[in-house]
């Protein structure tokens, strides 16, 4: 997630401070690689214009609020 400036504002941090916030707590984290797509199509006009990398992966977040081996009980009913 890139703001105004075209910076990353860095959206798994923001997405744990936001879950903790209200009792949440980060439990599992993955990278889930995605197939590469039309990546390789974009990325060379990407790359020349800003320098900025072409992603083909989505962050995978698994939170908790409460007791983990509860929530994990009422999931397997």
């Amino acid at each position: 997630m890139r703001g105004s400036t075209g910076m990353l504002r860095g959206l798994v941090p923001l997405t744990i401070a936001a879950h903790e916030a209200v009792g949440a707590r980060l439990c599992n984290d993955a990278v889930l690689l995605n197939m590469l797509g039309t990546v390789p199509m974009r990325l060379g006009a990407q790359w020349r214009a800003f320098r900025k990398i072409g992603r083909h992966h989505q962050y995978v977040l698994t939170f908790v609020k409460g007791d983990p081996r509860k929530a994990t009980a009422a999931l397997a009913t």
